[in-house]
């Protein structure tokens, strides 16, 4: 009896653990989100605040290095989307991606809660840092606990080869 290969069926080099999934499909909607957040950012002229005030007529310059009101940067941006992608793969590089993408998860943690924190500009409104800052920081607290499930989810799956 021959069995046929079904849609869900993972293709090769790539994890089919359910965690890693959602890991990897949290993170990629994620930055959609994120980049959507960055246009409305730049078109409102609502610069970061975390860190002072940032220039209001510049916002899409002041995206690249210290992000908008609304979203990180645009290399932590580049990286999280580059580690989502890389971390459906087996071995070595899904388990570093995932690594990356728990390190950049505290890194959207500080961010969010310091954006959170940050003080209301006549340029952007408290509600604007408030809420962002803390979508930011529970994304953040997500792929942490996603990226330790799907490493251990990983590890499950590497030892039950063995046996």
């Amino acid at each position: 009896m021959t069995h046929a290969t079904t849609s869900t069926t993972p293709r090769p080099g790539t994890t089919p653990a359910p965690v890693g999934r959602l890991l990897v499909q949290v993170c990629l909607l994620s930055t959609v989100l994120l980049l959507v957040a960055t246009l409305l950012a730049i078109v409102a002229g609502w610069p970061a605040q975390f860190g002072g005030p940032g220039d209001p007529d510049d916002v899409a310059a002041e995206f690249l290095t210290r992000g908008t009101a609304l979203s990180p940067p645009a290399l932590p941006l580049a990286l999280f989307a580059g580690a989502a992608l890389l971390a459906r793969r087996r071995g070595a590089a899904g388990v570093v991606a995932t690594v990356v993408l728990m390190l950049l998860g505290v890194v959207f943690v500080v961010g969010g809660l310091g954006e959170a924190a940050a003080p209301a500009t006549a340029d952007v409104p408290a509600l604007a840092l408030t809420a962002s800052g803390g979508a930011a920081a529970l994304l953040g607290v997500a792929v942490l606990v996603l990226g330790a499930l799907a490493l251990r989810e990983r590890g499950g799956r590497r030892g039950t080869r063995r046996v």
